[in-house]
């Protein structure tokens, strides 16, 4: 019978943080960090694949809550309105680790160019995820996938901030970004190819991403 390890999948996450923060990522190997938690690495593997997917635990989680969260979204918000609903979701994830946790992890992956890969991955499939859910929904595809992209930006811009920020509030950080990426996708286009016209790609209703004067 395998022994129970108590709390081994945390304790594998914070000891990957700590030694390939001291280390460096491709200088600490999986025996590495099982070793630092007391464990095998055969239990390592019960967790994580690989050793990148250490630092990428909670995309699954994340991914679920946005999707879910958006299926949930009233359904009359427009579809980057209703996007930016999903991503509000993902609070009540950022809260459960701590800033220094996150800001770390974001530190670890800048050194790495098979990290940022990983991590570009990740977001790519949550996009997908969340086109599929607007297409659900009753949005084009073209469209869909183009509001999940901005979407994405939005709460990639807004996570930055609040993890460098302690008296930030992340709800207000992403609606913010929503605003800004609002304004400049609505802004008049500069193309005279394009005949001084917004590109018929999204409807003034699909940018709408909220009422301009914030969350309340």
């Amino acid at each position: 019978m395998p022994r129970w390890e108590p709390h081994a999948k945390q304790r594998l996450e914070l000891a990957a943080l700590d030694l390939y923060s001291v280390r460096g990522y491709d200088r600490t190997t999986i025996g590495d960090i099982a070793a630092h938690v007391g464990v095998t690495s055969r239990t390592y593997f019960r967790y994580f694949p690989d050793k990148r997917e250490v630092l990428f635990a909670g995309a699954e989680e994340l991914r679920e809550r946005v999707t879910g969260s958006l299926r949930d979204a009233p359904a009359d918000l427009p579809p980057m309105a209703a996007a930016v609903h999903a991503m509000a979701a993902c609070e009540e994830l950022f809260h459960a680790r701590e800033r220094e946790h996150l800001r770390r992890r974001d530190a670890i992956i800048a050194t790495s160019g098979e990290l940022q890969e990983r991590e570009a991955h990740k977001l790519a499939t949550i996009a997908a995820a969340v086109a599929g859910a607007l297409v659900e929904r009753g949005s084009d595809p073209a469209a869909a996938h183009l509001v999940a992209d901005l979407a994405l930006a939005v709460f990639k811009q807004a996570s930055r901030a609040w993890m460098h920020d302690p008296a930030a509030d992340y709800a207000v950080l992403l609606h913010h970004a929503a605003e800004q990426v609002r304004d400049l996708v609505a802004a008049p286009a500069s193309d005279p190819a394009a005949g001084g016209r917004r590109p018929s790609g999204l409807r003034d209703a699909e940018l709408r991403a909220g009422p301009r004067h914030g969350p309340r």
